[in-house]
């Protein structure tokens, strides 16, 4: 990608920024958290989507019930994911992904797909179990960490 360097270092500047990380810790010792990811970087799942829906439904069902699938589908607008998975989080958060048992055999080699694999049906599986689990979200510009709400990037400048 060109825009590489350029996506990397906005990334970086947030969760990383020059005066350090205390704000972050401060929401990660908070047992409610779920993520904290850069501002930008915060995407609609229904338009992200893709053609993840089908790994993403099943990896849903497998941790939550057929139920939860049925929700997902129905309030799809309200759920959202880090572009690029980078952000931080409480190890917590990831205890119903953790007990998938995901093992290697259960991703594709990537051969330069955007979407449609078990990789990027988790990205956004990330997403949607901290919103199931009602965590609260943040994103942070690398001063401020403001909790999210429903400002999902319509376009992100780095997809199409």
């Amino acid at each position: 990608r060109q825009d590489g360097n350029q996506w990397f270092d906005e990334v970086l500047g947030c969760l990383l920024p020059e005066a350090g990380t205390s704000k972050i810790s401060e929401k990660l010792d908070k047992s409610n958290t779920g993520l904290i990811g850069p501002e930008g970087h915060i995407l609609s799942l229904k338009r992200y989507l893709g053609s993840n829906m089908p790994i993403l439904e099943h990896l849903v069902e497998k941790i939550y019930g057929k139920k939860q699938v049925v929700k997902l589908l129905k309030d799809i607008d309200e759920f959202s994911f880090f572009g690029g998975t980078m952000f931080w989080a409480r190890t917590d958060m990831f205890t119903k992904i953790k007990e998938l048992q995901l093992m290697p055999d259960d991703f594709q080699s990537e051969h330069g797909q955007i979407d449609g694999t078990t990789a990027h049906a988790l990205e956004r599986l990330i997403g949607v179990v901290s919103k199931i689990e009602s965590r609260d979200n943040y994103i942070t510009n690398g001063q401020d960490i403001d909790i999210i709400k429903d400002n999902f990037n319509k376009q992100y400048k780095y997809a199409p």
